[in-house]
């Protein structure tokens, strides 16, 4: 009689896909911020509180990612980067980015917030996250790809 054996999913690919849409996020706040030219006077080029705040949205987002990965491990049900997380990750990511830039608002999106958090509204913009979070699908797959057909764990037999 073959059991399955229920597992965890692997720490690394936790680490690593958080990691990604992390990198993949903030790497399009500061292309967007850079485009803006959000620029501080003081120094002539984009200010860093101002990347801080706008990377910091992206940094939370896979900070909970991760959090909700080890307390409801049915997320990484497939055991190993493939599909379906390499959409559903993104969506997931994507939505909390959004969320937080929502939170940040403040107000129910009365009132703008303080000039020091007005760089995390770049991720308000709809069509910006779309273009974020695909480009976080295309890094996933991307990265599976690269690992190649490395297979989930598999069944362990047990006693008959």
């Amino acid at each position: 009689m073959i059991r399955k054996v229920k597992t965890q999913p692997p720490v690394d690919l936790i680490l690593e896909t958080s990691s990604a849409l992390f990198l993949c996020g903030a790497a399009f706040a500061v292309i967007c911020l850079i485009m803006q030219g959000a620029k501080s006077p003081a120094i002539g080029m984009v200010s860093p509180r101002a990347l801080i705040v706008a990377t910091a949205l992206p940094a939370a987002a896979s900070l909970l990612l991760l959090i909700v990965a080890i307390m409801a491990p049915g997320i990484y049900a497939v055991q190993r980067l493939a599909f379906p997380l390499n959409i559903t990750l993104p969506l997931i990511h994507g939505s909390m980015i959004y969320m937080l830039a929502e939170l940040t608002r403040g107000s129910f999106g009365v009132e703008l917030p303080p000039p020091d958090l007005q760089p995390a509204l770049i991720w308000d913009n709809i069509g910006f996250l779309a273009i974020s979070v695909m480009f976080q699908v295309i890094l996933l797959t991307g990265l599976a790809a690269i690992r190649g057909g490395s297979s989930p764990p598999a069944a362990t037999a047990g006693p008959e």
